[in-house]
């Protein structure tokens, strides 16, 4: 009988603030080679703070780790700015993002031409002595199910990594997040899951935001087939997905724009007066005025850091 292993994300909020060395933006421009190099040095050189399961903070993490914890799995970590490795390790807090808009992500420090996330995993994890660590973990094992919660910037993170995985390896692997076409490559076509928006809606019992999405439907896929069939393959996975999903009602729609990182923050310096500096009336001035979408626990990162360069 199968037993199950389970992989998310890192997350940009960490109980430890890291110092300014190892967060991204405090990299010097240079080639994508060169970031891998100067990156990989400062993280090794760095002192682990604490395990990954105590920094890690918000919603999406609490959420991937009580489903780690309720299945019993082992559960494992991608990140983009340390590679693959245990939820239990010891690690030093950092700030290094593949997410496009964050005053982190690493693209904003590439000078080359173009910027592709899975050639800067492949660098990262070469430096840290790994290769294809993702696809190498999970043909190291047989009787294992591997659910995969990514959002879609880290599923592109990984997707070379995972396509080094035979066509019977990819039988063992499930994943969730993120929302594309399953057929657009060989491994969504083989291993995705469709949960999709409705997990958002009304009838839903795993309520949240895009944020957290990937874990909670890591949680929905758990709960619905998984945890109750872990033999099955992959169609009849997605069926019982389907059977389930097909009574829920769509969410409601917010038409908020979408700001980068640094705009969200030029625009809490512009309305600080306004608002007094309390960050309770700026949320809701960018939310139901400004018409911004913004996360609570992403606002709240961005509040300290204006708040903080406002009173050093």
């Amino acid at each position: 009988m199968r037993t199950l292993s389970f992989i998310t994300t890192c997350t940009n909020r960490k109980r430890i603030v890291p110092v300014r060395g190892l967060r991204a933006r405090a990299i010097p421009k240079a080639s994508l080679n060169l970031l891998a190099q100067e990156w990989s040095r400062r993280i090794t050189q760095a002192n682990a703070v604490a395990p990954a399961t105590e920094l890690y903070q918000g919603r999406a993490f609490l959420e991937a780790r009580k489903l780690a914890e309720l299945a019993g799995a082992p559960f494992y970590i991608i990140s983009a700015g340390l590679g693959l490795f245990c939820a239990e390790k010891h690690i030093p807090s950092y700030s290094l993002t593949v997410t496009a808009g964050s005053i982190d992500a690493i693209q904003e420090r590439c000078n080359d031409e173009a910027f592709s996330s899975s050639a800067w995993w492949r660098m990262l994890t070469a430096r840290f002595g790994m290769r294809n660590p993702l696809s190498e973990l999970v043909a190291a094992t047989r009787n294992r199910l591997w659910l995969l919660a990514l959002p879609v910037g880290y599923f592109e993170l990984v997707s070379d990594d995972l396509d080094q995985l035979s066509d019977a390896q990819l039988e063992r692997v499930r994943i969730v997040g993120p929302q594309v076409n399953g057929k657009e490559t060989r491994v969504l076509s083989a291993c995705l899951l469709d949960v999709d928006g409705r997990l958002n809606g009304p009838d839903s019992p795993l309520p949240g935001t895009q944020t957290d999405f990937a874990q909670r439907a890591a949680r929905f896929a758990y709960d619905t087939v998984i945890q109750r069939n872990p033999g099955g393959d992959v169609v009849s996975h997605r069926r019982a997905i389907s059977k389930r999903l097909s009574g829920f009602r769509p969410a409601k729609r917010f038409k908020r724009q979408l700001m980068s990182d640094v705009a969200i923050m030029r625009k809490i310096r512009t309305l600080w007066d306004e608002v007094d500096g309390k960050s309770s009336k700026m949320l809701r001035v960018l939310r139901d005025r400004e018409d911004i979408a913004c996360e609570q626990g992403r606002f709240q990162d961005l509040f300290k850091f204006v708040q903080k360069d406002r009173n050093p």
